[in-house]
């Protein structure tokens, strides 16, 4: 497929970029919408982006946080960003469907953005540094979390 970028308007607030990426065969943006500061998304299908969806709202979005967002499967997405708190928050969706209730990762405190990678069968692992600056992980399956894990330390 060739490359064919279309410029289309998508209203961004804050002062980080949003995340991107690839579902089934579209694309997900994830991104804080202002200024209301809500976690926003949209999927662009072919060539044309579809209307925002909305993730989480206010005192529960850090807009100074890039959220992040991956693609568990063809079918199924994640999305994870802070909240002004601290707290890092979740939320999944399938393609074509809506995004499920936002909750809190158990015991998840970080004011960075945390990495995602998809381990397959509809499982993820969740990299974040905590509030104590060290870096712990939890991995993520049929809607639950595991209680983090402190990872050993990196090297400065």
């Amino acid at each position: 497929t060739a490359w064919a970028p279309t410029a289309e308007p998508v209203t961004t607030f804050g002062p980080r970029a949003g995340t991107l990426t690839t579902f089934g065969p579209d694309a997900l943006f994830v991104y804080v919408r202002g200024p209301a500061n809500e976690l926003q998304s949209r999927t662009r299908a072919g060539t044309t982006w579809g209307d925002d969806r909305t993730i989480d709202t206010g005192a529960n979005v850090d807009l100074n946080v890039t959220p992040a967002v991956i693609a568990l499967d063809d079918t199924q997405a994640l999305a994870v960003w802070s909240a002004t708190s601290g707290q890092v928050r979740f939320a999944a969706r399938t393609r074509g469907g809506s995004w499920s209730t936002a909750a809190n990762v158990p015991m998840c405190l970080s004011n960075r953005r945390a990495a995602l990678a998809s381990l397959g069968a509809s499982r993820a692992l969740l990299a974040f540094h905590g509030t104590d600056d060290a870096l712990y992980v939890s991995t993520y399956a049929t809607g639950a979390w595991s209680t983090p894990a402190r990872s050993s330390p990196i090297p400065r």
